[in-house]
């Protein structure tokens, strides 16, 4: 299929954004077409990393 049928945005994966969260938030949103909230956010010592809810 050619890219010029393709909108724009509509050949975004969840794979192609960058390892950040505002990149995470902004792909859901587009994806949802809403606001997307961050609930929690805290350290796991279990994983060593930060997670968000």
């Amino acid at each position: 299929m050619s890219s010029a049928f393709v909108k724009e945005g509509e050949s975004d994966q969840g794979i192609d954004i960058t390892p950040n969260m505002a990149s995470l938030l902004i792909f859901l949103k587009r994806e949802n077409g809403g606001p997307v909230r961050e609930l929690q956010n805290r350290f796991r010592d279990r994983h060593q990393k930060e997670v968000h809810k």
